[in-house]
């Protein structure tokens, strides 16, 4: 079972990564043996998912959510980017429920590395989407 912070104190102690810093977590090489971190954000939540490598490295079913705050994905069940590194102020209480389950299943599987930092265009790009 992966480790969480256990309180709102140690979670404000993790980095905060920006859309741009966290688009550089997509896995692959760092050019030498080393293979880089995959990292996701759901409701700001940054997790390191790089053990399910097999979900999210490159050419994997759901490599389109590595490096991006996926939250309305998730809640929309939209397998595709476009609604990434938008806010989700204005998802219907369904996809806000069916994005909390899977944030609840992150938790228990990967460890949260760090705070997404939204940008100050983050609502207004989630608020032109459908809800």
């Amino acid at each position: 079972m992966a480790s969480s912070p256990s309180s709102a104190t140690s979670r404000d102690a993790l980095p905060c990564f920006t859309a741009a810093e966290l688009a550089g977590h997509i896995g692959g090489s760092d050019g030498g043996d080393a293979e880089k971190r995959i990292l996701i954000s759901v409701f700001g939540d940054i997790f390191d998912v790089t053990s399910g490598r097999d979900f999210y490295g490159a050419g994997k079913g759901y490599s389109v959510f590595a490096g991006k705050e996926v939250t309305r994905c998730l809640g929309k069940m939209i397998i595709g980017d476009a609604e990434a590194n938008c806010g989700w102020a204005n998802l219907t209480l369904e996809h806000v429920n069916i994005a909390k389950d899977w944030h609840a299943k992150y938790v228990t599987k990967y460890p949260i590395v760090g705070r997404f930092q939204p940008d100050e265009h983050f609502e207004i790009r989630g608020a032109a989407f459908e809800p």
